[in-house]
C-alpha cells in the first residue's frame, strides 16, 4: 500500500527499478530497490497533478496552484510557482534531465532548460490537461475543453521551437480527450476522458487491409526489416513485401504440408516449418527441400536470431534446434495434452529463448532448457515475443498479457475480456504491439498498454511482426495484410 489518505494522481518510472508516485495531498512516494518509501510532503497545500522522471536523479512534480518541485535523487527541493493559482499546472513531461514541459490553464506552457523555467504560449486560451514529449524537439499537448468549459478536444504540437495548433479531433457529444502518451515522435496514444476509447497517432496510421492471398489462408509473418516481410500460408506458399508492395503467392514448399510458421533473419535467409513436422530454408530465391524434423507432430512456431541458430517448437511441447545445416533431436520442454498444444517460441539471441504453451513458459540459456513454470491459468494459448533476455511479453486468448524482466514473470494484465489476443511482437522493451483474433491491435509504451483499437473488422489475426517501433505488419486468416508505419 502506497497511500491510504489521498488518491494517487500520477506515476512516472524512469526505469524498471525506479518510479515516483504523487497524490492529491501533496505527497510523493519513491520506488527503488524493490520497495516503496514515503510519503514525503512536497508542499503541504499542494494538490499534485503530475510527475515526470527523466532519471532516478531528476524528477519534476506539478500542482494545481502552479508550483513545480524538483527531485535530485535524494530529496525534493523548494516548490517554485511558475503557473496560475487554482488551475495552474495539470501535467509535466521530461524526456531528458535538461528539458521538461509543463502545461495548464490559459493556453500557457512552461519550458525547463535544465536550470530555469520560461513561459511559452500555445496561442489559445484553453486548459491543457496532458502533455507528452518524446524528445526536446517533439511534444503533444491535449486540451479537452475550452476556457468556457465546452468540450472542444484538440492537440498542439511542439517542434522544438514553437507550438502550432492542429485541427480538433471529431468526438461524440460529451466526449473529450484527457491523456496523451508519446513513446516516440511517430507514435502517440490519446484516451477519451471517460476511458472507453483510444485514438492513436503514429506519423500516419494503420493502412487498410489488403488482400494478398485470397485462397489459401495466411498463417504467419516475419519481418526482419521494414523493407522485407514474408507471410506464409496453408498451401505452403509465401507472399513477400519489399517495403512498398506485396508479391503474388508463390514458391510452394510442400503443398500437402502447408507452412505453419516462418522466421526470417534477412531477405535472403528464412526458415519455414509445416503442419506435418517438416522444415525448409529459403535463400532469397527458392526453398530447399523440406526435411522431416518432428515425427507425429506439427511444428507450431520457429525463431531464428541468426543464420546459424533457430529453435522450433511442436504440438507435443518439444523443441528442436537448428545450426544452419542440421536439426538436433527433440527435447521435451513444455507440458502437452492429447489434443496437442499451440506452442510459441522467441529467441532474441543464440543464448536466450523463451517457449510458451498451455499456460507454461520455459527458458533456454544457450546451453539447456530450464524446467517450465506456470505463468497463466486462464488459457492454454500463449504467444511470446522477447526483445532481449531482460524483456519478454506473452499474450493469451483470454486477453491477458504477462511480461518477463529477466528473472520473473509479472502477474497478468487484462487488456480486455473481449479481446482474445493472438500474437505479440516486441522490437524493444519500450514498444510492443499485440493483435487479437477479433481484428484489434493494442500497443505497449514501456509502461502501459493502450485501449485495443479495431482495424480489421471481425477477421482472425494470425501473425504480427514489428522489426522496429516504426513498422509493423499483420496478417489474418482471410489472406489479408495490414501495414502500420511512420
Amino acid at each position: 500500500m502506497v497511500s491510504t489518505l489521498n488518491p494517487l494522481s500520477a506515476l512516472s518510472c524512469s526505469s524498471s527499478t525506479f518510479c515516483v508516485a504523487v497524490d492529491e495531498g501533496g505527497h510523493a512516494f519513491e520506488f527503488e530497490a524493490g520497495s516503496w518509501s514515503g510519503p514525503t510532503t512536497i508542499r503541504q497545500a499542494g494538490n499534485l497533478q503530475s510527475v515526470a522522471c527523466a532519471s532516478p536523479a531528476m524528477c519534476m512534480a506539478v500542482d494545481r496552484d502552479g508550483y513545480v518541485t524538483r527531485f535530485n535523487g535524494s530529496s525534493w527541493g523548494t516548490p517554485l510557482q511558475i503557473g496560475e493559482t487554482g488551475f495552474g499546472l495539470a501535467a509535466v513531461s521530461c524526456p531528458t534531465t535538461t528539458f521538461c514541459v509543463a502545461v495548464g490553464s490559459f493556453g500557457k506552457t512552461y519550458m525547463y532548460n535544465g536550470a530555469t523555467w520560461a513561459m511559452k504560449a500555445i496561442g489559445a486560451n484553453t486548459y491543457f490537461s496532458s502533455v507528452s514529449c518524446s524528445s526536446s524537439s517533439f511534444c503533444l499537448g491535449v486540451a479537452p475543453f475550452d476556457q468556457f468549459g465546452h468540450y472542444q478536444s484538440q492537440f498542439a504540437i511542439f517542434n522544438g521551437t514553437a507550438w502550432s495548433a492542429i485541427n480538433p479531433v471529431p468526438l461524440n457529444q460529451n466526449q473529450f480527450l484527457s491523456e496523451i502518451s508519446c513513446p516516440t515522435d511517430q507514435v502517440c496514444v490519446a484516451v477519451y476522458g471517460y476511458g472507453d476509447s483510444a485514438w492513436t497517432f503514429n506519423g500516419t496510421a494503420w493502412s487498410t487491409a489488403v488482400i494478398i492471398d485470397p485462397f489459401n489462408g495466411l498463417t504467419s509473418i516475419s519481418c526482419p526489416s521494414a523493407a522485407f516481410c514474408m507471410a506464409v500460408d496453408r498451401a505452403g506458399q509465401m507472399v513477400t513485401y519489399n517495403g512498398a508492395t506485396w508479391s503474388a503467392p508463390t514458391g510452394a514448399v510442400a503443398e500437402r504440408d502447408g507452412l505453419s510458421a516462418v522466421s526470417c533473419v534477412s531477405a535472403t535467409r528464412c526458415v519455414g516449418v509445416t503442419h506435418y513436422g517438416s522444415a525448409a530454408v529459403f535463400d532469397g530465391n527458392a526453398w530447399s527441400a523440406a526435411i522431416l524434423v518432428a515425427a507425429n507432430a506439427w511444428l507450431t512456431a520457429i525463431s531464428c536470431p541468426t543464420t546459424s541458430f533457430c529453435v522450433a517448437v511442436d504440438s507435443q511441447g518439444r523443441s528442436y534446434s537448428f545450426n544452419g545445416t542440421t536439426w538436433a533431436a527433440a527435447i521435451r520442454i513444455l507440458p502437452f495434452s492429447d489434443d496437442g498444444i499451440q506452442a510459441s517460441v522467441s529467441c532474441p539471441s543464440t543464448t536466450f529463448c523463451v517457449a510458451t504453451g498451455v499456460g507454461y513458459a520455459a527458458i533456454f540459456n544457450g546451453v539447456s532448457w530450464a524446467a517450465s513454470t506456470r505463468i497463466d491459468t486462464t488459457s492454454g494459448t500463449l504467444d511470446v515475443s522477447c526483445a532481449s533476455a531482460y524483456f519478454c511479453a506473452a499474450v493469451t486468448g483470454t486477453g491477458y498479457v504477462y511480461t518477463f524482466d529477466g528473472s520473473h514473470w509479472t502477474d497478468g494484465t487484462l487488456i480486455g475480456a473481449t479481446t482474445p489476443l493472438a500474437a505479440v511482437s516486441c522490437p524493444t522493451s519500450g514498444f510492443c504491439a499485440a493483435a487479437s483474433y477479433s481484428g484489434e491491435v493494442t500497443t505497449f509504451n514501456g509502461m502501459t498498454w493502450d485501449v485495443p483499437t479495431r482495424i480489421d473488422g471481425q477477421n482472425e489475426m494470425v501473425g504480427l511482426s514489428c522489426p522496429t517501433v516504426d513498422f509493423c505488419a499483420i496478417v489474418d486468416a482471410s489472406g489479408r495484410a495490414i501495414i502500420g508505419s511512420s
